[in-house]
């Protein structure tokens, strides 16, 4: 296909490059959604000192870099990066290597993408582009005609582990100190495979990362697919993030039974409460499925119905709940990939549904 069509091309990165690793300038290159980085010394999601007490694919999982993000400022008119991709080791063979999963392209799930940051919006600007089945690539984010100050985000990819990255400038450009965030404190996010991102095409597009450029703030993105189901040492975990600005907790989904879902939420809730007691906590209802849109499940009524019991119980409006079962108003039987994960239109509805129900809650505060 890319002999016929020329803008499927992967094309080629430039010889003359300066090659950066951004954590080695943390003043120029911040990053985002790895509270663990320096301890862990790698771009993993959970810290490794307590990986013994998760459930092994939660672990596996925390080597996925959902909710990774690098911001950086600079007046190269080139942006490249050079990626290697770990390959399967212990603790991490269960993961899909470049490009497996039937149901969430290659782009979105192993690579990057690449915002530039105005003062009232940020603009995507492109995609890295490269060989599916490879382990390391490198590629052409974006190339601009002129030589200006720009500032950049530069988002993970939402299903594979990435072992190094660096980024590749014009020679002799200049690296500045990144924009300042809305706020500097962040939102957590505990859930799902679709909290982790499945299946958008592009990491942009999760939704937790179009939360974060509708609300201008980091967002830590703890989403396990298949296993957020409440486990109260990801909660212990959680505790360790100083000063989050809220935490939200979207698990329904994997949470199972209503009877399984409302043992493990008051446990996990109270846990969190123990360390953050003045801090928002909201509890996310779990979008219909695809089979849902003329009515939903009955566990589905049930979990809300518990939910909205226990948000009453804590008499306490620190804790809140977002009812997200209108969150794709007329396009619920269109908004998924296979009925369950979000398409880029799904997660652009729900990022937009749970900032707004954000927003609502801190101004009626």
């Amino acid at each position: 296909m890319q002999n016929l069509d020329k803008n499927m091309n992967i094309g080629k990165v430039s010889s003359e490059l300066d090659w950066i690793i951004p954590t080695d300038f943390p003043e120029q290159f911040r990053l985002e959604g790895f509270p663990w980085f320096q301890e862990n010394q790698g771009f993993i999601r959970l810290p490794k000192r307590l990986s013994k007490t998760f459930r092994a694919p939660v672990w596996e999982l925390a080597h996925c870099c959902s909710g990774g993000q690098l911001h950086f400022a600079t007046n190269s008119p080139t942006v490249n990066i050079r990626v290697k991709i770990p390959t399967a080791q212990k603790g991490t063979e269960h993961l899909p290597g470049p490009g497996e999963m039937y149901h969430m392209p290659a782009t979105g799930q192993s690579g990057f993408d690449l915002y530039e940051k105005h003062d009232d919006h940020y603009e995507f600007l492109g995609i890295s582009r490269f060989e599916v089945k490879k382990y390391s690539y490198e590629s052409e984010l974006k190339s601009f005609e002129t030589s200006i100050q720009r500032n950049f985000v530069l988002n993970f990819p939402l299903y594979s582990g990435v072992e190094t990255l660096e980024i590749g400038l014009e020679k002799n450009s200049i690296i500045y100190s990144p924009a300042l965030r809305h706020s500097s404190r962040p939102i957590i996010i505990y859930g799902t495979s679709v909290t982790q991102g499945g299946c958008a095409n592009r990491p942009g597009m999760s939704y937790t990362n179009i939360m974060s450029r509708i609300l201008d703030t980091e967002i830590i993105n703890l989403g396990f697919s298949g296993n957020g189901k409440g486990d109260i040492e990801v909660a212990n975990a959680i505790t360790e993030i100083p000063s989050p600005r809220m935490i939200l907790l979207d698990y329904e989904g994997n949470a199972g039974s209503p009877a399984e879902y409302a043992n493990s939420l008051p446990p996990f809730l109270a846990k969190l409460r123990e360390y953050y007691p003045q801090t928002p906590i909201g509890i996310l209802g779990r979008f219909p499925f695809a089979n849902e849109y003329r009515k939903l499940s009955s566990s589905r009524l049930e979990n809300r119905k518990m939910v909205i019991d226990l948000v009453e119980a804590q008499q306490n409006e620190l804790t809140f709940f977002i009812d997200c079962s209108e969150a794709f108003g007329a396009y619920t039987n269109e908004a998924t990939v296979d009925g369950v994960h979000p398409t880029d239109l799904g997660f652009m509805l729900l990022g937009e549904y749970v900032s707004n129900a954000i927003v609502s809650y801190i101004q009626q505060k």
